[in-house]
């Protein structure tokens, strides 16, 4: 996916969550990586369900360079955002993966 900066306009492709089999809307790192001398800890994620007007927030969840899980969502489209990092300015990431 490359270098991620930690601002709150980087948002995901949009996906559309049919919710026709029980499965867990979840967002996985790997190969994770900052421009901080600490090294990666860990990223916020928002969950948002996009919807016409003021998209609604599903929640912020903690990603440890693993999978954040969401709970089995409603069927609607989805998105995350990085909303932000323990160390660093910019997230570099080797494989995102999203399952719903």
């Amino acid at each position: 996916m490359g270098t991620l900066p930690c601002v709150r306009t980087f948002e995901s492709r949009r996906w559309d969550d049919r919710n026709s089999d029980g499965a867990q809307t979840s967002v996985g790192f790997g190969g994770c990586s900052t421009d901080s001398g600490s090294g990666f800890s860990n990223a916020s994620l928002k969950l948002w369900k996009d919807t016409f007007g003021p998209d609604e927030s599903q929640g912020t969840r903690t990603n440890y360079c693993n999978h954040t899980y969401w709970g089995d969502k409603a069927a609607a489209k989805y998105y995350f955002a990085l909303s932000g990092l323990l160390y660093g300015q910019y997230l570099t990431v080797q494989d995102v993966y999203t399952q719903y």
